[in-house]
């Protein structure tokens, strides 16, 4: 047999050691890729072999280490002594190591540092059965150690923590109760765990979760927020509520931990603190009050007292004096009479019309006269004062300013104010100028410029308040009540204007006020006006109703339109709202969208086929409990619409012109055809646009008298398109008919309500856009 032969014992031993050979390459690759340790022992219990792993986690190279004790390059902590002088091999046999069992073990590596290790050893045999050595293969589980140290410490801190700290995946679903998530909501821990988050969550606030969760995927950070959660037996609870997204190793946001503490007691003493807060400030204002009209009434009884004097004093002395008085005398003593009699007259009617303007019961008595004549009128009536105190007066009037139907006797009663106060306080030799100027087609601003003193911003403040006169300089003259600005403010807001002051120290005031060119009251409303008893005409006070489930939303306004002498009442129930409109007169709802989960539209419209459409003021999306987007309209036009709906909302058309110009916005092409021909039937020319964009583009060249606009568009919806609209100055007063059906699918709310909160949050449509539509007073003291 030849040594090539396989079965020759030379060629059976080479293929031996191959074949060892490999397996010690597959072991080597098997052990580097899991980061283990491999020290083989030979039978006297000196290191014969160790792979570069368990060189790294001992600290000996192989070339150091070979024929060691494997005592002295193995250390561990807590060997007892006596093993140094025994073999190994015997050691570990007695300690009968199980096959796969690992033991955890302190290792004391060459520099002396402690490495945790979990080592499994075994005893090998040679081919005749007897131990030849051992095998040590262990890993570094020192990150291990920490990681499960930490998260024993982590739990620790969770389970002990007075929070109920709550983990949940993406889907919602609980993953983690700690014991005060149990005794804050009443679920145990098994109970809880596995069950979706949206059980503690009240229905109305679900939207709440939704948006955390979406923003938790896309990375955003959720700031701490006060909300309600439920408890097991539904009890609400008021909870302040942190949010930590939770990532997996890779980085990437698995899930979210929360942490939620029991606020209820501490709003509690929140809310109390701030009745004592509000009722400290209104005893405050209450005695400021006091203090104000304390003060008003010393000088009011001053100021009535000189002309009361001045009229007995000359009376007696026409009736008394022992001398007969000449005919010259006589006449001087009547004049000063008369004088101080019209003088005294003038303050009781101040006092009386605004007392009058407060209650909602002045008197109006509006009539189509010439603006500037009128002005020209009071101006030489006043040239004479003027002259005496060496003023020079002049008149800058917009012929623009046409005819207007309001009282001639209030207008002349606001300038008369406004220029004998300038004439007053002006130095003399100084420059007054009234000046008249046409604000678009519905109204007009006239001022009165003087280049006196000037005004400070606290004294410009307090001018237009009742009760409140600002301290003179010495020399100037201290007649008057101080009641003659806040009169001229209360008689151009009760007509629907408004009334300001622009003023710089050292640089004169222009005190302006800006009237609608025909009567209207401050609501953007067209006061209606009966005749009374004593056969004058009397303004009638605009009503609005509020139709809103949430009051806390749209107490602001509500306050601010009272402030205007407003009626103002609030309904929960569109039903109600509807029984309101039949049996007494509305001039204007503010109409929440969705009001106790119906369509607040659809039931106000449709109380029955008698029942005239009430006009919607405005408006209302709520969006969560401290959120309303509100938006002016002028009302709502039905989809489908009749030819009467279409024909009321024509009457309400810019300054009723004859053959209006309307825009219609519908992306419905048939939509806006039935429109065009039903406008077509009550004479009215059309223009008709199916995107939004185009509408708005086309504003730029031109203005209709009136724009129908569909709600639900693509791109661009009605919210956004009444948002732009409002944002124009020219266009503020433009009416706007919503057009929408009056079925609202719920998608179709969610829809407008997630268009409404872009809008908000680009800070537009809030209260102070809303009132400057339904009450065109300007917030700001400046000049418009």
């Amino acid at each position: 047999m030849t040594e090539g032969d396989a079965s020759h014992p030379q060629v059976q031993l080479l293929d031996a050691e191959r074949r060892i050979q490999e397996l010690h390459a597959g072991l080597a690759l098997a052990l580097a890729s899991i980061r283990a340790a491999y020290i083989r022992v030979d039978r006297q219990g000196c290191v014969s072999d160790m792979n570069t792993m368990a060189q790294e986690i001992t600290g000996w190279p192989l070339s150091e280490a070979r024929g060691l004790s494997i005592w002295s390059v193995f250390q561990r902590e807590g060997r007892p002594e006596h093993y140094l002088k025994r073999n190994p091999i015997e050691v570990l046999q007695e300690q009968d190591w199980q096959a796969g069992e690992g033991r955890p073990m302190v290792l004391i590596a060459r520099d002396g540092r402690p490495v945790s290790v979990e080592v499994y050893a075994t005893v090998s045999h040679g081919p005749d059965g007897h131990p030849d050595g051992m095998v040590l293969v262990f890993r570094d589980q020192s990150a291990l150690y920490q990681a499960q140290t930490a998260a024993h410490r982590l739990a620790a801190i969770v389970e002990s923590s007075h929070d109920a700290i709550v983990g949940k995946a993406l889907d919602g679903t609980i993953t983690s109760w700690n014991q005060a998530a149990e005794r804050l909501f009443g679920y145990s821990a098994d109970e809880a765990v596995g069950m979706s988050v949206m059980a503690l969550i009240p229905p109305e606030r679900r939207n709440e979760e939704m948006q955390i969760l979406a923003r938790l995927v896309q990375g955003d950070r959720i700031p701490a927020l006060e909300t309600v959660r439920l408890s097991r037996d539904g009890q609400r609870i008021d909870v302040s509520l942190s949010i930590s997204p939770v990532r997996d190793h890779a980085g990437t946001i698995i899930g979210a931990a929360k942490i939620a503490r029991d606020i209820t007691q501490e709003l509690a003493a929140r809310q109390a603190r701030a009745r004592v807060d509000g009722l400290e400030r209104e005893n405050r204002e209450v005695l400021e009050a006091m203090r104000t009209k304390s003060l008003f009434l010393a000088s009011m009884s001053h100021e009535l007292r000189t002309p009361l004097n001045a009229i007995i004093g000359f009376a007696q002395l026409l009736h008394e004096s022992p001398v007969a008085v000449s005919e010259e005398k006589r006449q001087q003593f009547v004049a000063h009479i008369l004088s101080a009699g019209r003088h005294l007259l003038e303050m009781i009617n101040d006092v009386l019309d605004l007392s009058k303007v407060e209650a909602g019961r002045i008197d109006f008595n509006p009539v189509e006269f010439d603006v500037r004549a009128a002005v020209h009128d009071l101006i030489e009536t006043l040239r004479p004062l003027a002259q005496s105190r060496q003023h020079r007066l002049r008149e800058d009037l917009d012929p623009d300013v046409g005819p207007v139907l309001l009282d001639p006797v209030r207008l002349r009663q606001i300038l008369y104010n406004y220029l004998s106060n300038a004439i007053k306080f002006t130095p003399p030799g100084g420059d007054i100028v009234v000046r008249t100027r046409a604000r678009g087609r519905r109204s007009f601003l006239l001022e009165v410029q003087d280049n006196g003193a000037g005004l400070s911003d606290a004294d410009q403040a307090e001018l237009f308040q009742e009760f409140r006169q600002l301290r003179r300089q010495p020399g100037q003259d201290s007649a008057g009540t101080g009641l003659g600005l806040a009169l001229t403010r209360r008689l151009a807001q009760a007509q629907g204007g408004s009334a300001g002051v622009a003023s710089e120290p050292g640089r004169g005031s222009r005190f302006y006020v800006v009237l609608p060119v025909r009567h209207a009251h401050p609501s953007g409303l067209e006061a209606a006006s009966t005749v009374n008893d004593a056969g004058r005409t009397a303004v009638h006070t605009p009503r609005v109703v509020v139709v809103d489930d949430d009051h806390s939303l749209n107490r602001d306004l509500m306050d601010r339109l009272r402030d205007t002498g407003v009626t103002v009442e609030r309904t929960d129930n569109v039903l109600d709202a509807g029984k309101i409109a039949a049996t007494e007169r509305v001039d204007a709802f503010v109409l929440g969208l969705e009001v106790a989960g119906r369509n607040g539209l659809e039931l106000l419209i449709r109380q029955g086929p008698e029942a005239a459409v009430p006009p919607v003021g405005a408006l209302n999306v709520a969006l969560d409990r401290d959120h309303v987007a509100s938006f002016p309209v002028a009302g709502v036009i039905p989809k489908p619409s009749t030819p009467r709906d279409v024909g009321e909302a024509l009457a309400q058309c810019a300054e009723g012109a004859r053959s209006p110009t309307v825009m219609v916005v519908d992306d419905d092409p048939l939509s806006l055809t039935l429109m065009d021909e039903t406008l077509r039937g009550w004479g009215v020319s059309a223009i008709l646009f199916r995107s939004a964009e185009a509408a708005l583009a086309h504003l730029e060249r031109d203005t209709p008298d009136l724009i129908i606009l569909d709600l639900l568009m693509p791109v661009m919806d009605g919210f956004e398109v009444l948002a732009a609209i409002r944002r124009r100055p020219d266009l503020m007063h433009l009416p706007v008919f919503i057009w929408t059906s009056l079925t609202l699918t719920t998608d179709e709310q969610d829809r407008l309500r997630r268009s409404a909160a872009r809008v908000l949050s680009k800070g537009e449509a809030a209260l102070d856009g809303l009132l400057a539509e339904l009450l065109p007073i300007p917030a700001r003291t400046t000049a418009p």
